[in-house]
């Protein structure tokens, strides 16, 4: 249901179950999180929103940390565009949970989606940071694609390059992800950190984090290559 009603909402992949619990399961262990469910007529989903505990250090010169509430599956992960698939006469239901639930607390809500995740936001909220996290639009063939018309034409010329020089492209959908791909991803990414002088993202965690995602993956959603 959970999943069904993110795809009805249209809400980033970072508002589904297969982010979030996988998040959980990996990042969540020992800290205190709620998830609220909103049900309909006939007990399916109209809304879900999750809220974690967790403890924060304002400032690095800040010698201690303090406890807050964020947005269950922000934070570790390098998530994005966070929300809620919450159906529109749920909105404010939603809205007084977070507002109730985390009153007298610090709240910090991470990397929201300008959609999915700022209409939550409990009055009063302050916006303490913007991110840039561009999205694009892919239109139909013949189309123009972004602000250039020459987009696909300048696209075209560099894979022919490419392919003049042995390149090749395949695309990997979610269901066909396995261990070997990502192997091949932690593989190429400790190569380049390397080359740059610094240490691979992925440490132990991560890896077992992207692997969870993948095992929840399905036909349409989850991670591809």
């Amino acid at each position: 249901g959970w999943r069904s009603l993110a795809a009805a909402q249209h809400v980033p992949y970072f508002a589904t179950p297969d982010w979030v619990l996988a998040w959980w399961e990996t990042f969540g262990e020992g800290k205190e999180a709620e998830l609220a469910v909103w049900e309909g007529p006939h007990g399916e989903p109209e809304g879900v929103a999750g809220l974690i505990r967790t403890r924060e250090r304002f400032h690095s010169r800040l010698p201690f940390s303090v406890s807050i509430w964020t947005n269950l599956g922000a934070g570790a992960g390098s998530a994005d565009h966070c929300g809620w698939p919450v159906m529109p006469h749920r909105m404010q239901d939603v809205r007084s949970w977070i507002d109730t639930r985390t009153a007298g607390s610090p709240l910090l809500l991470r990397d929201l989606d300008p959609e999915a995740g700022t209409r939550f936001v409990p009055d009063g909220g302050q916006l303490l940071y913007r991110t840039r996290c561009p999205r694009l639009m892919i239109p139909d063939d013949g189309e123009a694609l972004g602000r250039s018309g020459k987009s696909r034409k300048r696209i075209r010329s560099h894979t022919r390059k490419l392919l003049d020089q042995g390149v090749s492209f395949r695309w990997i959908s979610p269901e066909e992800m396995d261990e070997s791909t990502l192997q091949t991803l932690f593989r190429l990414h400790g190569e380049r950190q390397a080359m740059l002088g610094r240490s691979s993202v992925f440490d132990p965690a991560r890896r077992q984090f992207h692997r969870r995602l993948v095992a929840r993956a399905g036909p349409g959603r989850g991670p591809t290559a």
